[in-house]
């Protein structure tokens, strides 16, 4: 039970993501001329991956399988994290030192 709380932040990050990616995707979707073909494609298929991977999750975890639930969720949510706490301390730190 212990690892609900961070299968749960997990997911919150990556739907953090997930929105982030449906911005995107509604931005570009009427500027197609501005992208490359594989940009086309990832403005489609990086929303559509996290929805399946948050589905597969869930499903996981509803079929008593918590801690591979809490990999597949932190694959992406763990680099995201890191970023967010990199920039968020790079900000602090100049905020604070900054002259």
């Amino acid at each position: 039970m212990k690892n609900i709380p961070w299968f749960y932040i997990g997911v919150g990050i990556d739907a953090f993501a997930l929105l982030l990616a449906l911005t995107n995707f509604f931005a570009m979707r009427n500027a197609g001329d501005g992208l490359a073909p594989a940009g086309r494609i990832a403005v489609v298929a990086i929303p559509l991956l996290l929805l399946a991977l948050i589905g597969a999750a869930f499903w996981l975890r509803a079929n008593g399988k918590i801690q591979l639930a809490n990999i597949l969720v932190w694959i992406p949510a763990l680099p995201i994290a890191g970023v967010v706490v990199l920039w968020g301390g790079l900000a602090l730190v100049f905020a604070l030192f900054g002259k």
